[in-house]
């Protein structure tokens, strides 16, 4: 007997332990699952993997992939492609290695039951020696229906199979391509069950208290699909990958609105998909300080990315502050984080999909290269249909459409940023949106005023408004929410920007839709003045651009109305609004500049709105008008922007036609 050979006395024979017994008794310091994965795991041939070999990772996998280890539950949501099974599958073999609980691994369809087993759940196990040595051997013990290991027992389960699931107990659940799954509501014929909660009832008859594991993995599809509730319920942090401007060093995702196309030759944005990938014509503008990011720029901000949260605070060091604790995380990306997607390709494959003006294909692009959720429901306008409102404009063109002629602003505040909206009029409200975004500025008790109101004037100063027959504007009105929130900086920017007014909300639809409140501010009645806009928003005359951001279009659809009936059986008509509709209520914002200014007077005369004619509309009369008047007088004095630049504009342009 050699010195290594470890004997364990047993009731009728001595039994000796082969290397990955004893290799199972061993104590180890457990890994980070990244430092795991790259030490022990290897992409097996004909796995389906796009390389093999020992697995190296790319910066923006690490966090992801050692989420497991600090959270009970972990979700990934991508775009096709782009390494979302892989980190999944990395973090379900390091659980299997590390805390040896019984797995459960659940996948949409019986097909791929099969197909995923025979080509990587098999291949891994014999062939990975880390996890080789946790297998006896026995083909027997390595099958589909279960698979049995040194440390735990696997059953692989399809999501149409309810006794799949309903038979074992499992403290590691991993749920594959879950937007897939069937719901009652799609598909009352095939699914009968919850299928995440049928898993997580695996999760609480395996018994171990604390000693739980869950991940969950998809490319998205809709808003409201299994992944989508999983996602944004209360108590799931949302992390997205932040990357630091070469210039200013400040963090930011990689988003589509942010690419700007290079003219062609006549200095023309043609938005041509073949021209723009075959020469390359794009290039990223940095949300924060507006100067461009180039192709070669992204490898180094890649080996800084942060996963941050909307609202975090990210230093230029790359550090958070203040992040409460959590037992459940999602990360989230687009195919931006390949380096080798250019900007370029990804504004290509964007002009492609909306002048097709199918929609399938342009929910394929949001699903598979932005790795967004599409937005689809009965009871409120589809993101599918705002879409095709988009015209033949882009807001990074260098002149605005020529029928322009007054232009108005809405701003939305938040804790850390703005959100706005520029649209512009012309005759008959003929409109366009002219441009919209966010305004990053933190507003902490530290900050000062000034810098907030500098910031704002940056963003809303940074182009010049010209049209294509050569026209100079300026942003003639608009109104800024002051809310219950940082009221110090919204007063400092109406009292510094003389088109903007402080607004705040009226909970009462009979309050006229636009009144002068107590200390400079203004009360509107918000729930008809989103009314107004969804009317506008139904004409043909009124347009969006081409390059209109993913914001724009989901947050606009969130306010609408819904029928509901009483316990009388009466119906009633139920604004619905919340849930991050920060550009709709720019766009009330808006609404409620235009009818301060009387802009109607000049475009055409007043027309009844359908969705106000139930409601009682209070005009404003006799002194509140008068007093009204005064102001507008009094600002016409300090500032051109204002009615008198209107009045000038029309005089030459030949007023009312």
């Amino acid at each position: 007997m050699t010195e290594n050979t470890l004997i364990f006395p047993t009731a009728k024979d001595d039994h000796k332990f082969v290397e990955g017994e004893r290799d199972s008794f061993a104590m180890e310091e457990p890994k980070l699952p990244s430092a795991w994965a790259e030490e022990y795991f290897i992409l097996m041939p004909g796995a389906g993997y796009a390389s093999t070999g020992k697995l190296v990772l790319y910066p923006w996998q690490i966090e992801p992939l050692n989420a497991i280890a600090k959270y009970n539950s972990v979700i990934y949501c991508g775009p096709v492609q782009t390494g979302k099974s892989l980190i999944a599958e990395v973090a379900v073999w390091y659980c299997v290695d590390t805390y040896g609980f019984h797995g459960m691994f659940c996948y949409a369809k019986r097909d791929t039951v099969e197909n995923v087993f025979q080509d990587r759940i098999k291949p891994t196990i014999e062939q990975v020696p880390r996890l080789a040595r946790l297998w006896d051997g026995n083909p027997d013990h390595l099958t589909k229906e279960k698979i049995t290991l040194r440390n735990c027992i696997i059953r692989v389960a399809s999501a149409l199979v309810k006794s799949d699931i309903a038979t074992f107990s499992a403290g590691l659940i991993y749920a594959s391509e879950v937007c897939k799954y069937p719901t009652a509501d799609k598909d009352s014929e095939r699914s009968n069950f919850d299928v995440i909660k049928q898993l997580r009832g695996r999760q609480e008859a395996y018994g171990m208290i604390g000693k739980k594991k869950e991940i969950l993995e998809s490319s998205p599809i809709e808003e409201g699909d299994v992944l989508h509730k999983e996602m944004f319920k209360s108590g799931v942090l949302n992390l997205r990958p932040q990357f630091p401007c070469p210039k200013c060093g400040r963090y930011q995702e990689f988003k589509l609105e942010q690419i700007k196309e290079i003219p062609n030759q006549q200095k023309v944005c043609d938005h041509d998909p073949d021209r723009i990938r075959q020469t390359e014509a794009a290039y990223y503008e940095c949300v924060h300080c507006q100067n461009t990011i180039q192709e070669r720029d992204r490898i180094d901000m890649g080996q800084r990315v942060v996963w941050g949260a909307k609202g975090e605070t990210i230093s230029n060091a790359g550090e958070i502050t203040q992040r409460r604790d959590y037992n459940s995380v999602s990360f989230q990306w687009n195919r931006f984080v390949d380096y080798s997607f250019k900007f370029s390709e990804g504004l290509a494959r964007w002009f492609e999909a909306q002048k097709t003006s199918d929609i399938v294909k342009i929910r394929t692009f949001l699903n598979e290269d932005m790795g967004e959720f599409a937005s689809i429901t009965t009871e409120k306008e589809s993101t599918e249909w705002l879409r095709g409102k988009c015209g033949s404009y882009n807001t990074h063109d260098a002149r605005i459409p020529e029928g322009v002629l007054c232009v108005l602003c809405g701003i939305d505040t938040q804790d850390a940023e703005f959100y706005f909206v520029l649209r512009g009029f012309g005759y008959g409200k003929e409109s366009w949106l002219l441009d919209c975004g966010l305004i990053r500025c933190e507003m902490g008790q530290d900050q000062s005023p000034e810098y907030v109101t500098e910031e704002v004037k940056k963003r809303l100063y940074g182009k010049e408004l010209i049209t294509k027959d050569n026209r100079k504007l300026e942003i003639s009105a608009g109104f800024i929410d002051r809310g219950g929130h940082k009221q110090k900086f919204v007063d400092h920017i109406v009292a510094t920007i003389p088109f903007l007014y402080a607004y705040i909300g009226s909970a009462s639809k009979i309050n006229p839709l636009i009144r002068e409140g107590n200390n400079g501010l203004y009360l509107g009645n918000t729930q008809n003045l989103s009314r107004i806009v969804a009317v506008d928003s139904a004409k043909d005359n009124w347009h969006l651009p081409e390059n209109i951001s993913n914001d724009y279009i989901r947050q606009f659809v969130k306010q609408y109305d819904r029928e509901e009936r009483d316990k009388e059986g009466n119906t009633k008509k139920v604004w619905i609004h919340g849930d991050d509709d920060h550009m709709r209520d720019c766009e009330n914002y808006i609404q409620a500049a235009y009818v301060f200014i009387e802009l109607d007077n000049y475009l055409f005369n007043v027309e009844n709105i359908e969705t106000l004619k139930d409601d009682q509309y209070v005009k404003v009369k006799g002194e509140e008008q008068e007093q009204r008047q005064q102001q507008q007088r009094s600002t016409e004095q300090q500032s051109d922007n204002f009615l008198s630049g209107i009045q000038d504009r029309w005089n030459k342009s030949g007023g009312m036609r």
